[in-house]
């Protein structure tokens, strides 16, 4: 019984240094993990560049010193939990701080010239912003998806506004832009469903597309009298010889809209969105409708394009009336008039053109990827950019003697592209034996040869 008793004592004491052995290791590493988040939170400062400091406290983070700010110097533990951010005079070049999801107040001094791209990007919390008036450039997408942001002053020292800068400000209301800029690009103020009016000043000499797209709530536009570039008529923004018409107001209520007989183009996106329009009429005068100009006005149910047409972009009713209707669909396609604008039936091996068809838009085809013949008939004169790109199953194409522009891309070309992708051509690539049969010196002609592919020459 004894030696039954010492023996059990024995494992027993086994059983217990194994547990604390077992058992050990596993808290010293929970502590050492501990402490070292501990470690890297209770850094209070720091170098952030050759001449430029950091100190964090409270929530704030405050960089200064002299010239470049290096951001990825900071522990992200820091930059992850600060909720104000404030950068001294005398720094003269920072690091984006995009994805700060606890960030909600920013001070720049005096020395940054340029904000870069996504400087304050999907700082979704961010509702106040102090900009120097030594700023000159906000990059593109600086403070694109800034759900918080409500009003923004920018100082008289910027010039230039990039490509989606404010993209996505949802809760944006109110905008000064500065009296010398010179540069707003395109999508910059895009989806801003609370901005309800813009003041172009009078140096502004580039506006790329129509910055304002999908802005429901804007009900007019001014521009400065002494502007030399830019006008607008009834709210509505032009070039200053209105032959270009930029940006409807679309936050307005109107239900019909006629395009003055001036205008010959009809900028990128420049309808986009209007909640209200039911019915647009133009003359024969514009000529050019570029990408997406109608799309997304979703009681649009009556257009008419004009017949004098030579170019016609992507998606110019995408989410309409019109574009949903069936009894726009004529033999397997959406026309208005004498433009064919949309396969209708994706899924088409065979396509015949309608005869009286003028002009074939922009990625017409780009959905009808089983596309394997299409016939296009003698009266077409205008076949536009990628206006068959993605028809990889295509291998041979007749183009009519009619045909006198054919766009870049049209035919012979592969991409399943992203349209919010700025190099998308970068990804072009030729269809594996396509053909062309063409007529000597035509359009189809100086295509194929541009684009070396393998033709035909059809006797007059």
């Amino acid at each position: 019984m004894k030696l039954f008793k010492k023996g059990f004592a024995l494992v027993m004491a086994l059983v217990i240094t194994c547990s604390v052995f077992t058992v050990m290791p596993l808290t010293t590493n929970a502590a050492t993990n501990n402490q070292t988040s501990v470690s890297a939170t209770s850094v209070k400062s720091g170098k952030c560049g050759k001449s430029s400091k950091w100190k964090f406290k409270d929530g704030v983070l405050t960089i200064y010193g002299k010239g470049t700010a290096t951001k990825d110097k900071i522990p992200y533990e820091v930059t992850d939990n600060t909720k104000e951010l404030i950068i001294k005079d005398g720094i003269t070049k920072i690091d984006e701080f995009s994805s700060c999801e606890k960030l909600k107040k920013v001070t720049i001094g005096k020395g940054i010239t340029t904000l870069p791209y996504y400087m304050f990007s999907s700082c979704s919390y961010l509702n106040q912003v102090k900009l120097p008036n030594t700023l000159k450039k906000i990059s593109e997408s600086a403070f694109s998806s800034c759900e918080s942001l409500k009003t923004v002053n920018i100082p008289d020292s910027v010039t230039y506004i990039g490509q989606e800068t404010f993209n996505f400000c949802s809760n944006l209301r109110s905008v000064k832009l500065s009296k010398n800029l010179t540069y707003i690009g395109s999508y910059a103020f895009n989806n801003c469903k609370n901005l309800t009016k813009i003041s172009i000043p009078e140096k502004v000499k580039n506006i790329v597309g129509n910055p304002f797209e999908n802005c429901r709530k804007i009900t007019s536009f001014t521009v400065n009298k002494k502007n030399r570039y830019y006008t607008t008529v009834n709210g509505v923004l032009f070039n200053k010889s209105k032959k270009r018409l930029i940006a409807y107001t679309t936050g307005k209520k109107n239900t019909s809209y006629t395009v003055p007989k001036s205008v010959n183009i009809i900028e990128t996106n420049a309808f986009m969105g209007s909640g209200y329009i039911k019915t647009i009429k133009m003359s024969n005068s514009v000529q050019k409708i570029k990408d997406s100009a109608f799309a997304e006005c979703e009681r649009l149910s009556k257009i008419n394009l004009s017949q004098n047409l030579n170019y016609v972009g992507f998606d110019i009713l995408y989410n309409t009336k019109y574009f949903k209707s069936y009894e726009n669909r004529q033999a397997n396609g959406l026309y208005n008039g004498n433009v064919l604008i949309n396969v209708a039936n994706w899924e088409a091996k065979n396509f015949t053109v309608k005869k009286g068809t003028k002009i074939i838009c922009s990625g017409a085809f780009s959905s009808a990827r089983n596309l394997k013949k299409v016939t296009i008939p003698e009266g077409v004169k205008y076949i536009n950019g990628k206006a068959f790109c993605r028809c990889e199953l295509l291998k041979q194409v007749t183009v009519p003697k009619s045909v006198k522009v054919i766009g870049n891309y049209a035919f012979g070309y592969y991409y399943d592209f992203d349209y919010d992708d700025p190099n998308e051509f970068e990804y072009m690539t030729k269809t594996k034996n396509f053909k062309m049969k063409v007529y000597k010196n035509s359009a189809g002609y100086k295509y194929a040869k541009k684009n070396k592919f393998t033709y035909q020459i059809i006797k007059w």
